[in-house]
């Protein structure tokens, strides 16, 4: 059995690096002194690092585009009563897409 990777390499690494970032703003923070300017220069990172996720959200990949994030017709109500009968999908479950804007 091959595994199959959903989400592509540039949207891996946003993630692992945004993770990143907010543990060493974390430990900067809580070092303070001569750290604040690691502190400030990871808070642009992580600017930097959002700014490039929402352009690759419109550009990027099937399954790193927002659009994939939106419940299809019929709404979550209708998602969830068929949800037993249903395979998982891959990618965004369709039980995702319903928490991640609350229908």
């Amino acid at each position: 059995m091959n595994p199959t990777r959903i989400w592509d390499l540039p949207t891996r690494l946003f993630h692992w690096a945004l993770a990143a970032c907010v543990i060493a703003l974390v430990i900067t923070a809580k070092v303070g002194g001569d750290a604040m300017n690691w502190h400030f220069r990871l808070g642009y990172a992580v600017f930097a690092l959002l700014i490039f996720r929402l352009l690759w959200g419109f550009v990027g990949g099937h399954w790193s585009r927002f659009a994939s994030f939106f419940p299809r017709r019929g709404g979550c109500r209708a998602i969830w009563a068929a949800a037993p009968r249903r395979p998982i999908p891959r990618g965004t479950t369709r039980w995702g897409r319903c928490r991640c804007w609350r229908c």
